[in-house]
Order: structure tokens, then sequence, then C-alpha cells
């Protein structure tokens, strides 16, 4: 074989190995990932009216779409103004969740008001790619501390 036989065969499979690395990337950011199927419009809280530092809980039925995956929560108490918690990581499992013990503590100093908690769930499904999926529950009232 000559140098130029050689030379070709070596630019032909690096194309060739570029090509598919770059068809690969395309379809990690390309393709619709849904991390959860989710059988309500929102999550719905159990009562309509609380207390400050009294204990929020709402009920949420989803099904995990993938297995094995990090997931990410955090949660805000909206009104206003927005009210920060603490981070949460599980792995997914791939089961049906029906939950009704999802809950946060109000804080004490929180002020009377309409307000929604808002869930960001970030899932990573591959290298490139983190999908984010927003769900909120229905607004409920603060009432001033008796």
């Amino acid at each position: 074989m000559s140098k130029n036989t050689l030379l070709n065969i070596y630019v032909a499979s690096t194309l060739l190995v570029s090509g598919l690395g770059i068809a690969l990337m395309a379809c990690w950011l390309l393709y619709p990932y849904e991390p959860f199927t989710f059988y309500s419009e929102h999550n719905q809280t159990l009562q309509e009216a609380y207390y400050p530092g009294d204990t929020v809980q709402w009920r949420s039925h989803f099904k995990h779409n993938t297995t094995g995956k990090l997931v990410q929560v955090d949660r805000q108490l909206i009104d206003g103004i927005v009210i920060n918690y603490a981070t949460t990581n599980y792995v997914s499992d791939g089961q049906e969740k029906d939950f009704i013990n999802a809950s946060m503590r109000l804080p004490d100093f929180i002020s009377p008001g309409k307000y929604h908690i808002e869930i960001v769930n970030t899932v990573r499904v591959n290298p490139l790619r983190d999908v984010i999926v927003v769900r909120r529950t229905n607004d409920f009232v603060i009432l001033p501390k008796p």
C-alpha cells in the first residue's frame, strides 16, 4: 500500500468516527426526554388554609420513566416573595408513586397571604443534558397566627 492510501483510510475513518460522535451528541441534545408521567394537573394540598409554623402536605401522583437516575428536588414557597427550601436528592426507581406525605414546614415568620409551592425536579438524562420539570401546588392561604 502506498502512503496516500493509508492517509486516505486514516482520514476516512477519522471523519466517520467524528460523524458518529456528532450524531450521538445531537441525539442526546434533541431527543424529547420525559423523565416523569404526572397523573394530575397540579399537586393538591390537603388543606386550603394554614398557620405560620404548620406543615403543608400535598398529594403528588406520578411515575418515573427512568431508573437509576439521580433526581434533584428544589422547593420554593411563593407569594410576591420566594422562600427557598433545602434541596433533596433521590434515585429514580421506575415505579409509580402516589405520595400523600410530601410536606414542608412553613416558617414561623411568614406573613399572611395567598401562597403556592413550586417543586422543581432536575434529572440528568445523559452527560450533556439535564431535564427540568416544574410542578406547583394549588393556591392556599396562610392565616394570621391566633
